[in-house]
């Protein structure tokens, strides 16, 4: 009932300023007409109108697209900018002893044309008063005299009195009578107002809320603290302030829709809001009625001792509840700060309690989860419903990542306003660092798998080197991956370059020559050792001459796996990446030495295969050649048959010779 009241009083207020606005535009068009340039001061000496004639003659014109107070204060510097300098101090004097004493008084200065030539002018001014017979300023008119012979460049008052007044007295004639009528009618019109105003002006002395009057864009019109003494807008310095400047974002933004929402229903609008101050977070509810002319009132009172009471009522019950509680149970503003949180959150997180309430909860999540948790509650407060739980990191403060979920809800007041959100968390890191364990390890499976059967589908041993080599290029996006023997039978042991893959932007290494033990001693004695070598910069490396190696194959970051087979071989892969550091990752060098294992495996394999496939060919060969000498034997056996026979019977036939 009171906001309406005091919603009353301003429309009676606004609606009059019409009516004197509307017998102003009457004024204004009948002082245009008037042969005379006329011009108006307020009670505050500031000059607030000039009419059509003044600015024309001195070539003024007004800015259209302007505030009200820019305009006021383009009017105020008008006849400053338009006055010869010399003149101009003297001028003001005259002004400011008769503003002091409300007399009628005269001055003679320059006054520069259109043209730019400057102009004597005669201006005589009188006192305004209002009905009640209080000063409300001056109003003067101009008369050009440069055509006027006075006989001297600069006539004084003293010297021109006699001219100055039977001319100002035919002036006063034309435009007093002209003139007396509007602004009799306007004094009335205003001690009206002046007395709708002080009424007013009482009402807001006992009104405890902070009153403001606001046009379509939110900008202060009006301004009144009232008994709130921590608002973010200084007293006397707000007007035609957007309330957007002068509050948090999000307060800021929560006032613009209920502006709209006036201006659109045109009808009161109520919200509550948190401001978080230096000393503890007040809460503050607003009021927002519309008025005419697309105007509205916004009357704001401290709640705060209200909630604070509601709070104190059921503050052992609930704090029976939560602080025994296995989660962190939470209060978040609508500008996102912790207004509570349960004491649990020390032993989960580390922070002291009064290390988290009052503080946003943007510095406490992973800065890639925050957008999450933000999303999270915008849907809520414009849903106004339950979500689905989240996922996100909190920081310990020992500077380490916990996963936690949370489900929040919003509180709401009577008119359906959010008020604040609570919300409960609970720890998910083992959980869900099982969840990335499993997922990583099936990961690994699946590629080693994968490159197992590829590597192991194959008895060829150039094959499975190059698929290894391939493999290993694609799955680590390394610029240069290399598989190299260690022919150590040789005069002078040498890693021979077997296969290589590589960025297309690399030269071909396969066709240089060999690089000898000694080159890469430090290299070469890790690899026999069966260590494997991990170097993120080449820049680090101490060896003057690996290093110098590695930086000839062009290498910034190297890493060497070495493959040792049952058989007594000695190979290894060469990984190198040639653009700037990079870290190689654990996870990484364990699939990598698991491919090295089943590398070496399948290598022994083909081995054997090849072995087995000799030894088959060696004894196919041998059955060959006993078959052939079988053959030879039978042969033989047959013509020594052949030949007993012949015998035999020669033996036969010479003996019946006889």
């Amino acid at each position: 009932m009171f906001s309406k009241k005091v919603q009353s009083y301003v429309k009676e207020i606004i609606v009059e300023k019409e009516e004197i606005q509307q017998d102003e535009k009457v004024f204004c068009q009948q002082a245009d007409i008037a042969p005379l340039m006329i011009w108006m001061s307020g009670c505050n000496a500031l000059y607030c109108y000039f009419n059509s004639n003044w600015l024309k003659f001195t070539g003024t014109h007004l800015t259209t697209a302007v505030s009200a107070s820019a305009r006021e204060e383009e009017i105020g510097n008008i006849w400053t900018g338009s006055v010869h300098p010399e003149d101009r101090q003297r001028c003001e004097d005259i002004y400011l002893r008769a503003f002091a004493t409300h007399n009628s008084f005269q001055r003679q200065y320059r006054l520069r044309g259109s043209d730019g030539e400057y102009r004597w002018i005669l201006d005589t001014a009188a006192p305004r008063f209002a009905a009640d017979g209080s000063f409300v300023g001056y109003i003067g008119y101009c008369v050009d005299l440069t055509e006027v012979p006075i006989g001297i460049s600069q006539p004084s008052i003293t010297e021109s009195s006699s001219l100055s007044t039977n001319f100002s007295r035919r002036i006063r004639k034309i435009t007093e009578d002209q003139l007396q009528a509007e602004i009799t009618k306007r004094q009335a019109v205003e001690s009206q107002l002046r007395q709708k105003t002080s009424e007013f002006a009482a009402i807001l002395q006992v009104l405890p809320d902070s009153y403001f009057r606001l046009d379509a864009d939110g900008s202060i019109l009006d301004y009144k603290q009232g008994l709130i003494e921590s608002l973010y807008i200084p007293p006397g310095d707000c007007q035609g302030k957007s309330l957007r400047e002068c509050l948090p974002t999000a307060v800021g933004d929560r006032f613009h829709q209920a502006i709209n929402q006036v201006l659109e229903t045109q009808h009161e609008v109520s919200f509550a809001y948190t401001l978080p101050l230096p000393a503890e977070n007040n809460n503050f509810e607003a009021r927002l009625l519309p008025l005419p002319d697309q105007q509205i009132i916004v009357l704001v009172r401290d709640t705060s001792d209200n909630i604070q009471a509601a709070l104190i009522e059921s503050d052992a019950k609930f704090r029976s509840i939560v602080e025994n509680a296995n989660n962190i149970i939470f209060v978040l503003t609508l500008e996102g700060i912790f207004s509570y949180v349960s004491p649990n959150w020390t032993e989960i997180f580390g922070h002291e309690v009064a290390e988290v309430e009052g503080k946003s909860f943007i510095p406490f999540i992973h800065p890639d989860d925050v957008h999450i948790c933000a999303d999270y509650f915008q849907r809520i407060l414009t849903t106004g419903k339950k979500q689905e739980a989240i996922e996100y990191r909190v920081k310990h403060k020992n500077g380490n990542w916990r996963w936690h979920t949370s489900n929040s809800s919003a509180i709401k007041d009577a008119n359906g306003n959010v008020l604040y959100f609570v919300g409960i968390c609970y720890d998910t890191t083992n959980r869900k660092e099982t969840e990335i364990a499993l997922r990583e390890s099936a990961q690994r499976e699946a590629l080693l798998n994968r490159l197992s059967n590829q590597i192991r589908a194959s008895l060829d041993l150039n094959h499975i080197v190059e698929t290894a080599v391939q493999e290993i290029h694609n799955l680590f996006q390394v610029d240069r991956c290399v598989f190299f023997w260690y022919q150590q039978d040789a005069d002078v042991p040498y890693w021979e370059k077997v296969y290589e893959a590589k960025s297309s932007f690399l030269p071909c290494l396969q066709n240089q020559q060999e690089a000898t033990h000694a080159e890469i001693k430090l290299i070469a004695a890790k690899t026999l050792n069966g260590e494997i070598i991990r170097i993120d910069d080449t820049e680090t490396v101490g060896d003057s001459i690996a290093q110098q190696f590695l930086q000839d194959f062009g290498f910034t970051a190297f890493m060497a796996l070495p493959v040792h087979t049952q058989s007594g071989e000695i190979g290894a892969f060469s990984c190198g990446y040639c653009s700037g550091f990079r870290p190689w990752l654990n996870n990484e060098v364990e699939l990598l030495q698991a491919v090295t294992v089943q590398l070496a495996i399948a290598i022994d394999q083909a081995k054997l295969y090849s072995q087995s496939r000799i030894t088959a060919q060696t004894a196919q060969d041998k059955a060959q050649q006993l078959e052939a000498a079988l053959l030879e034997l039978q042969q033989t056996q047959m013509q020594l048959i052949q030949t007993e026979k012949m015998s035999s019977l020669g033996q036969l036939v010479a003996g019946q010779k006889c």
